[in-house]
């Protein structure tokens, strides 16, 4: 029994630390939101200045074409030519067949 138990512990524990995503995640009330998401959800409502201070830190760590591009786009829209094809480049030079699917 203590073995089973000393077990489920340490999966536990285990499951935590592999769920911890640094500080790319905060915590509100009892809900953990993302920094990506919110980052997701600026961007969405065209808050494209905000939405990049959220997900700029995540691509540093965790290079992912989609927030490559959503990040230039984001400098796109702030009419940001240069950055914007910086953030573009990326996003292709990680997954040369990437192509943003239609957003709502």
């Amino acid at each position: 029994m203590r073995i089973i138990l000393a077990v489920v512990l340490v999966l536990l524990s285990l499951s935590l630390v592999w769920a911890s995503n640094g500080n790319t995640e905060k915590r509100v009330g009892t809900q953990r939101i993302s920094m990506v998401q919110k980052g997701i959800a600026y961007y969405d409502r065209g808050h494209f200045r905000t939405a990049v201070k959220y997900l700029e830190p995540y691509v540093k760590n965790n290079p992912d074409p989609k927030i490559y591009y959503l990040i230039g786009y984001s400098y796109y829209k702030m009419r940001k030519m240069k950055k914007a094809m910086e953030y573009f480049k990326e996003a292709y030079l990680i997954d040369p067949d990437y192509a943003p699917s239609k957003r709502k």
